[in-house]
């Protein structure tokens, strides 16, 4: 019997013999805990985190009654006359999950093809596909649930994505139509995402709406100027001025929706910026990245004498080029299969999470995978022997079918069941079978970490590009500009090269997936002057100062900012350039209040006025000095004793 089911909107199950929606569960109990089992697509739930998703704090004082209950409910609601042990709701020791051979479950597809899309595989049907697959937010009828929050913005993210990809596809084949009709869904989700109203404007264009198109321009300079105080990136102004000199409408397809260059028009000389390698397809992020690159390649082809399977760590700052250097890596290891994942946050805290995805990506079919899968979360709470027992289940069923490269992004993420899973792996398996890469803030790897413990481990850490590496564009103080970050020389050598086209939201996305606290503290330090003082900004930010100082060194570690004297600089200018642009107005009148309201926080321990001599000695110190600077720069942080 074949299930569909939908989370995206309102839940909804549809069975041969029946149409469940979300008032259809017997309660709203019953439909949370069916909600909260299908969003981990199989894998197995403790009873005690069911339970603490579902009551939080107000836990009743026999739950797992209450659970039983529930999924008693569940069982005869989708399936009055079904066995038990047949039910899409099993249990599983100590907890429960969803069986999902006979489902079709929307977020599965969605998520299959939002992994082609990244590794830039991805149809137009399969993108067409995955759009009209999202028609909602993820389990719209959940509004205010803790549980749903991560993952639902997780999705919303990705469907503004595949909205993009979609309109984008369409515009290259000529579909204004449908390119614009995308568009315009990417722009209603996410007001703020240039390259939907770049292709909007785009898509009016071709259908000869040239007022349309400056419409939607003045519509995106609204959003971005009126809400968070910032000028659309230069390619958005770029097509606005070509849209107004009626430029052609092919060239513009071509540079800004990948379509074709067509062979009969006749295009103007430009200035043309040389490079240093005579390719010019997807260069720009790759330049001086050669001896790097061949270090990659090297150590995920260990020599047959190793002891254990490769295991690489590529580590490095946000937006430095890693994600690149994957894609590169994929490229040139032609010889074995490769599994490309991304780890996320929102699947961190769920055991096994990351390994189950690397499985069932290596072993589509192999009947001995759900027995396996359903075992897979208890290793922590296994005894020693039953440990031992799934690891060697793991290693015999992925012995079955290798040799593979297994590569996987944003490796911080990993949850712990799994960083284990993939030590064992890379210990137990030759390196003539396997090959593990792992790329991200890979010094978080260290210590008592699983990862770090594998015997055949490389560190490859990618630096800012050089000076003397940007040297053959010809461009003056590109490197002081960039930082020798590969997507702001890419964003540098845009201006003279409309064939490029940057995007520096990945770089923001790296930093929000830090977290609300850190994300506020880099934007604080960004629209600051330099060098940052913690005093100065835990009286700003409303902390103490200690952990302040702990949070700076730890984006120090994550290669954000360096330590100068008493204080600290950013890395690259141009993403400290970067993270102040997204300061909104209401957000620079937050910080303008609290500097000039005299509370600082739980770091200031006297309330009476000073002398004038010592006022004097304090208006001297650093922290003092570095609120000046910031007020020259940016009056709305003019703080009390400033003015």
């Amino acid at each position: 019997m074949t299930v569909d089911i939908s989370l995206f909107g309102s839940v909804s199950v549809v069975t041969p013999e029946r149409q469940l929606g979300p008032k259809d569960f017997l309660g709203r109990k019953p439909k949370q805990l069916l909600e909260i089992l299908l969003l981990q697509e199989g894998r197995p739930v403790p009873k005690d985190q069911l339970a603490e998703r579902l009551w939080g704090q107000s836990l009743p004082v026999n739950f797992s009654a209450s659970l039983e209950h529930y999924v008693s409910l569940l069982r005869k609601r989708l399936d009055p006359n079904g066995r038990v042990n047949a039910s899409l709701v099993r249990t599983v020791h100590g907890g429960y999950r969803c069986e999902l051979d006979e489902v079709r479950l929307d977020t599965i597809a969605f998520d299959r093809v939002y992994e082609q899309h990244v590794s830039g595989h991805a149809s137009r049907a399969d993108v067409e596909m995955a759009v009209a697959l999202a028609k909602g937010d993820l389990l719209e009828d959940e509004p205010y649930a803790d549980w749903v929050i991560g993952p639902r913005a997780v999705y919303a993210q990705r469907q503004v994505e595949l909205l993009v990809a979609a309109s984008r596809m369409a515009l290259a084949s000529g579909d204004g139509v449908r390119g614009a009709e995308l568009a315009t869904n990417a722009v209603t989700r996410d007001s703020y995402a240039e390259p939907a109203h770049r292709l909007l404007m785009l898509a009016h264009y071709l259908m000869g709406k040239q007022s349309a198109a400056l419409v939607a321009f003045d519509r995106c300079r609204e959003h971005l100027t009126g809400d968070l105080g910032v000028d659309p990136l230069p390619e958005t102004s770029r097509l606005q001025a070509a849209i107004l000199r009626q430029e052609s409408v092919a060239e513009l397809l071509t540079e800004y929706a990948g379509a074709p260059r067509p062979t009969a028009v006749v295009t103007l000389e430009r200035d043309h910026i040389p490079a240093p390698r005579a390719s010019t397809e997807n260069v720009l992020e790759l330049v001086g990245r050669e001896t790097e690159l061949d270090q990659l390649v090297a150590a995920s082809k260990a020599a047959p004498t190793a002891a254990s399977a490769p295991v690489v760590l590529l580590d490095g700052a946000p937006g430095v080029g890693k994600t690149r250097m994957l894609n590169e890596l994929a490229g040139r290891l032609n010889d074995r299969p490769i599994t490309f994942l991304t780890a996320t946050t929102a699947e961190r805290s769920f055991a096994g999470s990351t390994a189950t995805h690397f499985l069932r990506n290596l072993l589509p079919g192999d009947d001995r995978l759900p027995q396996l899968l359903e075992a897979l979360p208890t290793i922590y709470d296994a005894s020693s022997g039953l440990r031992g027992t799934i690891a060697l289940q793991v290693l015999a069923i992925v012995a079955d079918h290798g040799p593979f490269v297994a590569v996987i992004d944003d490796a911080d993420n990993i949850d712990d069941v799994s960083a284990q899973v993939f030590a064992c792996l890379a210990m137990r398996l030759p390196p003539e079978q396997a090959a593990f890469v792992f790329a991200g803030r890979c010094g978080e790897l260290s210590g008592d970490h699983p990862l770090a413990s594998t015997l055949n481990t490389t560190r490859i850490t990618l630096a800012p590009l050089t000076p003397e590496s940007l040297e053959g564009f010809g461009v003056p103080k590109l490197h002081e500009r960039t930082g020798g970050l590969p997507l702001f020389v890419a964003h540098e050598l845009a201006r003279h090269n409309s064939g490029i086209e940057p995007d520096t939201d990945k770089v923001l996305n790296h930093f929000r997936r830090l977290g609300e606290r850190l994300f506020h503290l880099c934007v604080v330090a960004a629209v600051m002057a330099e060098p940052i003082v913690p005093e100065a900004t835990a009286r700003i930010t409303g902390r103490d100062a200690v952990p302040v100082v702990d949070d700076l060194e730890l984006l120090c570690t994550m290669q954000v900012l360096r330590v100068e004297g008493d204080g600290f600089l950013f890395r690259n200018h141009a993403i400290r350039t970067l993270l102040a642009s997204t300061a909104s107005p209401a957000r620079r009148q937050l910080l303008r209040g609290r500097t000039r309201s005299g509370d600082a926080g739980p770091d200031r321990r006297r309330t009476s006025r000073p002398m004038p001599s010592e006022q004097n000695r304090r208006s001297n110190r650093p922290e003092r000095r570095a609120e000046r600077a910031a007020a020259d720069d940016f009056p709305e942080l003019r703080t009390a004793s400033a003015s």
